[in-house]
């Protein structure tokens, strides 16, 4: 499955777009045909095919990157003038955490389909989206998980269901918990400027992207509840009371079972230490 990262973003609240959208033929009929060009070929850190179907293109030169052990991209760049370049990434993003809910099919919405054609996808719901939206936007702060935030903060806002999806993806992060309830924030300026500037077509500033972390972290601890702190604190302890878990699906998660495996394995003193500080996060949170 393809996922394009070539984005159309609404600003009318709707969901489906096209970074969200999934699909086997990819976003062009010469697209679709990559995997295939790729199959089988030895891994490296980056490579040019040039049986691809992409560097045909006089005007296209594509490089499959699969550095990382858990995802591949493929790179597409025009060829010219450099006043008219532009970059394509196209990965895929395959789902091994697990998800709280079912997959449900949604077809995009009609502003995409003017722009790239019908298509009627598998989508996560809307808790899972926004779950890992919301880690996302606290752990790495692209300018474009921001601006998703941004859309749910104006449409739906943060409701309890939005918040469990995120509580379930926390435990599922690869970071400490406390450090991805209480992060250091980035300056997004260059990333703003660089990644994401014009790929709207409702106009958006830095300056209001700015503003999001703040209405985020908000939005999230107006849900937060002392079940919530006390299953947390059991779970960071190795010892994890499920009947405090706000959601039956999350301890069947297999990225909630690594974690936990992993917590279980750490030195005494390295957890408690561990325990102290996420429960002082917790603590802050609690009190608004």
């Amino acid at each position: 499955m393809l996922r394009s990262q070539h984005r159309v973003y609404d600003g009318s609240g709707e969901v489906a777009r096209t970074q969200d959208v999934w699909g086997a033929e990819g976003i062009s009929g010469r697209v679709k045909f990559l995997p295939l060009a790729w199959a089988g070929m030895p891994k490296t850190s980056f490579r040019k095919n040039s049986d691809s179907p992409l560097n045909n293109s006089k005007s296209l030169n594509a490089i499959l990157q699969d550095n990382k052990p858990d995802e591949m991209r493929i790179i597409v760049d025009t060829i010219g003038r450099a006043q008219d370049s532009a970059q394509i990434k196209i990965e895929v993003s395959p789902v091994a955490r697990g998800t709280l809910h079912k997959a449900n099919t949604c077809d995009i919405i009609e502003k995409v389909e003017d722009e790239f054609g019908f298509a009627s996808i598998q989508m996560v719901s809307l808790p899972d989206l926004y779950g890992g939206k919301l880690c996302a936007a606290m752990d790495r702060q692209h300018p474009r998980d921001l601006f998703d935030v941004k859309i749910l903060l104006q449409s739906r806002g943060v409701d309890r269901e939005i918040f469990i999806g995120y509580l379930a993806y926390l435990l599922s992060h690869n970071r400490p918990i406390s450090e991805v309830m209480n992060p250091r924030w980035k300056n997004i300026g260059e990333t703003f400027h660089k990644e994401f500037n014009g790929m709207t077509f409702e106009p958006i500033t830095l300056e209001e992207l700015q503003n999001v972390p703040t209405a985020m972290v908000q939005s999230l601890k107006s849900q937060f509840t002392q079940s919530d702190l006390d299953f947390l604190l059991s779970f960071k302890s190795g010892d994890p009371d499920w009947s405090l878990a706000p959601h039956e699906q999350i301890q069947y998660l297999p990225a909630v079972q690594w974690k936990l495996l992993n917590i279980q394995k750490m030195p005494t003193g390295k957890r408690q230490l561990a325990l102290e500080t996420l429960n002082k996060t917790m603590l802050s949170w609690l009190e608004g």
